[in-house]
Order: C-alpha cells, then structure tokens, then sequence
C-alpha cells in the first residue's frame, strides 16, 4: 500500500493519465498531490477534449470554405449583404459540395441551433454565418471593414484574403475555445468535489473538500477519453452528458472507496 502511495506522488502527468484511465486505487492517492500539479492536469485533460473540435474545425475552415467558395460561385442565387444582413430575392436553399452541407437562408427560417446537428456545414444564414462542425457551431457575424454592402462576387474574394489569414485566426479561436472549455471544466470538477463529499459521509473516510478537489480532478479522466473518443467517431447520442457524470461519479465512489478507514480510537 505505501509503494502506491509512494508512486502517485512522483508520476509526471502523462503517467498520471494512464492510471487515471483505470486505477481507483491510484486516483484515491492523488489527493495528496499538490494543487498545482492538480490544477495543471485539469488543463491537461480539457486540451484532450477540445482535440475533436479543432481537428474538425481545421478541416472545414480549409476544405469547407473551399466549398463554399465554389457553391457561391456556381450553385448560390444571386444576393447582397448590407449592414449585416443576408438580402436575395431567392428562397432558402441547400447544395452539397463535396463533404460539405451548405445552407442559403435570406428568410431567417434556419438558425445556429438547427445547424447543431450536422457534422460538417456552413451556412449563410439572415443575420450570421455558421460553421457546424461535429454537432458544434461557431457564428460570426457579417463585418466587413472596408464596405458598407457586399455582393456574392465580393464574397469570393474575401474568402480567398480570409484562407490566407487562416494561420493568424485559426490559433486565436483555439485558444479562447480551450479557455472557455477549461473554465466549465473546473466548473464541474468543484460539483463533482462536492458530490463526493456528500459520498463521503456515508463512506466515512477521512477526507476533506480540498482531498475531494483533487480526486474529482483525476476522475473525470475516463469520461473525458470516452467523449473525446464519441466526438472524434462522430457518434451522437440524446443525453451523452448523463454518461459523462454517471461514469465521473462512478470513479469517484470507488477512488473514495479506496483509502482505508480511519482507525478507530481505543
């Protein structure tokens, strides 16, 4: 038993990781760990599960715009974006261009929340446009800097400056992605903390929250792997996230249940 608790204290984070994945036993002994190495490994998990979203994301900021670009040019009715709305005499429409969906809605009948199911789409919507990659959407709104309206012409050739720019936004939008991802991510870490600090007073081992910090920490790894690997597959299901608390939960009752009993005083 001291071997473990020996071990946990000295494993670099990828080591962490893989005993996180399967051992209870492992997890239970990283509550002696200190809160910045706890705190560094939460970051280290959410980077894990913003992977599906940008490697998609990548892929359909570089092919899918391509697509765009030629749907515009030979599939797209006519229209004018002025002061950031989408006008056209046509109704809505939607082509497919090669692995991507796209959506032409001057009438405003299609929003972002109808986009979230599609795997890889772009769509010109009345006030926006949508990128929906992987059940995930991303909206920009219309801004162009230099004009006041732009035609489906011009629209070509801003998408051709906004490729080449690609390597400037593309980090800039990952990087406040991952640091939205982390901030819910230590959201639920502190619920789950305190979830098995309620666990605790029927286990009845000795543990405080700042102990229930750290094991919930490590224990939302296998939930982490098992969506990232869902979303890298692209498998959907209503209610994915009961699976992912069900099982962090799980983890953490039986990490709790790991550390010995307090002994009684004679």
């Amino acid at each position: 038993m001291q071997w473990i608790h020996k071990e946990a204290t000295i494993l670099n984070i990828f080591q962490q990781f893989i005993k996180s994945l399967y051992s209870p036993k492992h997890i239970g002994f990283f509550r002696f760990q200190g809160i910045g190495q706890t705190i560094s490994y939460v970051f280290f998990v959410m980077l894990i599960s913003c992977l599906p979203f940008i490697v998609y994301f990548t892929h359909i900021a570089t092919s899918g715009l391509g697509d765009l670009q030629m749907a515009i040019k030979k599939d797209l009715p006519s229209f004018l974006i002025e002061d950031g709305v989408l006008t056209s005499s046509a109704k809505t429409k939607v082509v497919q261009r090669g692995e991507t969906e796209i959506i032409f809605d001057p009438l405003s009948t299609v929003s972002a929340i109808d986009m979230q199911n599609k795997d890889q789409a772009v769509g010109l919507l009345k006030n926006e446009i949508v990128l929906s990659v992987n059940g995930q959407t991303q909206s920009f709104p219309y801004l162009f800097p230099t004009a006041k309206s732009v035609t489906n012409e011009q629209i070509v050739s801003y998408i051709d400056t906004l490729q080449s720019y690609l390597v400037i936004f593309l980090p800039i939008l990952f990087i406040t992605y991952y640091l939205f991802v982390s901030a819910i991510g230590f959201m639920k870490v502190s619920i789950f903390a305190a979830v098995g600090s309620w666990m605790n007073k029927g286990l009845k081992r000795k543990i405080e929250y700042r102990h229930s910090f750290r094991i919930a920490s490590y224990a939302i790894t296998p939930s982490i792997v098992v969506m990232t690997m869902m979303d890298f597959a692209q498998i959907q299901f209503p209610y994915s996230f009961l699976l992912d608390w069900l099982l962090t939960i799980i983890v953490i009752y039986f990490s709790i249940r790991t550390i010995p009993l307090p002994k009684s005083k004679t």
